[in-house]
């Protein structure tokens, strides 16, 4: 009783061919997707918070600030948090002002960004890249 081969028809065994091609592809693309993936969550909680003030743009013709009209030029002020996770504490840039006011001294968020090449001061790191915050 437990011998009988199953038979199926041309148009069964195409669907059944279709089907377990389509179940590869997808677990293909699952493990080509967690490859490439570039992804870090943290709980952390915000210790410090700076203000760097933009530098003064100096034009390289006559080594003295650009103006235009009476105003001085400087690049655009930058903004860092002082992050602590379990374990460690690190630094990130925050791109936009609204962002950087919004964040809370002693407060938890849950920070989501990538990891990433972070160049200061002539020097290169791998750091955490934190592109969103939110408040837990």
């Amino acid at each position: 009783m437990g011998n009988e081969k199953q038979t199926y028809t041309k148009a069964e065994l195409e669907q059944l061919i279709e089907q377990q091609v389509a179940r590869m592809n997808k677990e293909f693309e699952l493990k080509q997707e967690q490859r490439e993936k570039n992804v870090v969550e943290l709980g952390v909680q915000v210790t410090a918070k700076r203000v760097q003030k933009g530098q003064p743009i100096i034009d390289k013709t006559t080594n003295k600030q650009k103006m235009i009209g009476d105003v001085p030029q400087c690049y655009p002020d930058k903004y860092f948090v002082m992050l602590s996770a379990s374990g460690f504490e690190f630094e990130s840039q925050i791109d936009e002002k609204e962002t950087f006011e919004d964040l809370e001294d002693m407060k938890k968020y849950l920070a989501v960004g990538r990891m990433g090449l972070v160049t200061n001061f002539g020097v290169t790191e791998l750091k955490p890249i934190i592109t969103k915050f939110t408040k837990i």
